[in-house]
């Protein structure tokens, strides 16, 4: 099965965005980033559930092709990143927290 969205990106036309879940899971993305095959924020937009952006495209599609993602072995590597993200925020703030306090103890603020 292959499923054709259009998402609004930052360009006057919408990207084309196409799922095939024929042999496992893919994706591709007409905009600059997918065109270089690299993995765009328009396909992970919908990965996450958001079709906000979705401009033609039938909501049904939509459903079945997130479904299928769901239950592909794309899903398990998605959710660990998803989880890698999560990390790195924290461990982000946890920096800039702690390079606060550092600047308050060196610079006495």
């Amino acid at each position: 099965m292959e499923f054709t969205f259009y998402v609004q990106g930052s360009a006057a036309e919408p990207y084309e965005l196409t799922f095939n879940a024929n042999d496992g899971f893919a994706a591709s993305c007409s905009c600059p980033a997918g065109e270089n095959r690299m993995l765009c924020k328009h396909i992970l937009s919908l990965l996450e559930g958001d079709f906000s952006n979705v401009t033609i495209g039938e909501p049904a599609d939509l459903s079945i092709a997130y479904e299928l993602f769901s239950k592909s072995e794309v899903k398990s590597h998605y959710d660990e990143w998803q989880k890698y993200v999560v990390e790195l925020a924290t461990l982000q703030k946890m920096t800039a927290d702690n390079k606060r306090k550092l600047a308050r103890i060196l610079l006495g603020r």
